[in-house]
């Protein structure tokens, strides 16, 4: 415990800067141990979840060795090699703490990603068939040209779909 680094920025998750919890630990093994959440939804202002049913995570990535110029690992590949969820900060603390503790015995796997080795339920694919609904709308929506008052209701209709398509996306976050 005493070589691992204890870093300043949060490490992962798109939404990092609106998230209220962050910790982030570059184990010596050169394994980074990321935990994030309590992401605060600027729409709504309440507290939203960050993936499917969780409000916190933590994962753990390869990094490469070197270092951006704030004292950040970069990290080689962000699909991650451990995962844990959390319901509130004290678990998420406490999970970071464990995750640190069994990644710090471990060499970077060059295996397979966390999420590989689990089935893929069929609400997740559900979810993965309307963000793949989301690109082709968004692909139509692209090339519907606007000049064309006939075209009105073709607009109507592909930016219905966008908006279906993306309220999907959301839940898929």
């Amino acid at each position: 415990m005493e070589d691992w680094k204890w870093l300043g920025h949060k490490q992962h998750f798109i939404g990092a800067s609106r998230c209220e919890f962050g910790l982030a630990t570059l184990l010596p093994n050169g394994l980074l141990v990321s935990t994030i959440g309590d992401y605060r939804n600027p729409a709504s202002g309440g507290i939203d979840e960050i993936g499917a049913e969780r409000n916190l995570e933590t994962i753990v990535f390869e990094t490469t060795g070197e270092f951006h110029s704030c004292g950040c690992p970069i990290v080689k590949n962000w699909e991650g090699v451990g995962f844990s969820a959390y319901a509130d900060a004290k678990e998420a603390a406490d999970g970071h703490m464990e995750m640190c503790r069994k990644w710090e015995k471990k060499e970077a796997d060059k295996g397979e990603p966390y999420w590989q080795d689990r089935p893929i339920e069929d609400a997740l694919r559900a979810r993965l068939a309307a963000a793949e609904e989301l690109i082709a709308v968004m692909d139509a929506y692209n090339t519907i040209s606007w000049s064309h008052s006939t075209q009105a209701i073709e607009r109507k209709e592909a930016l219905s779909r966008m908006n279906a398509a993306r309220r999907e996306w959301e839940k898929m976050k």
